[in-house]
């Protein structure tokens, strides 16, 4: 178990860092099932942001890009959904354990981001870019993508009182009675 004060500082330190943009992680591009011709859009938005909706810092900060995004660049998927769909183009072929243990998101190209780089596309989208330049900086870069492995790491037990370890167990038992 992860001390009360440790959680209250580490969420803390991610609310006050994401509200002044001081967050992001790596960027990978997700593999093609199939070799395609032209690199056509999966979706039409610019980015699909997976998130948890069961975490209240997640679900905030959906809720704030949501309220910034009048010209619907932005898609969301909640990995919490019965509609989550695993291993296709739109989600960055993720698992559901994968996607629980960082903030993803999905370029229309098929990009996938991770961690605090998906902050940093996602605030460039809706027109606040601005907020994230101290992320160009490589030394603010590596202290935030380390803080932010931090935060992920213990996300879950801060947010929704579960390690993560505990919330794939028992999705896989839920799973297990499905039909």
């Amino acid at each position: 178990k992860v001390p009360i004060a440790m959680r209250l500082s580490l969420l803390l330190l991610f609310s006050i860092s994401v509200g002044r943009g001081l967050i992001t992680t790596s960027v990978s591009r997700a593999p093609a099932p199939r070799a395609c011709a032209s690199p056509a859009r999966i979706f039409p938005q610019d980015l699909n942001l997976i998130y948890d909706s069961k975490c209240g810092v997640c679900q905030w900060e959906v809720d704030f890009l949501r309220s910034r995004d009048s010209e619907g660049r932005l898609t969301y998927t909640d990995l919490e959904s019965e509609d989550f769909e695993e291993g296709v183009p739109r989600n960055g072929y993720l698992t559901y354990e994968t996607a629980l243990a960082s903030f993803h998101a999905v370029k229309a190209d098929g990009t996938l981001l991770k961690g605090m780089p998906v902050f940093q596309e996602a605030y460039a989208a809706v027109g606040l870019g601005w907020v994230w330049n101290v992320y160009n900086n490589p030394l603010a870069a590596r202290f935030l993508d380390f803080g932010y492995s931090i935060f992920a790491r213990y996300r879950t037990d801060l947010t929704r009182g579960s390690s993560l370890e505990a919330l794939y167990a028992a999705r896989k038992v839920a799973r297990a009675g499905e039909p």
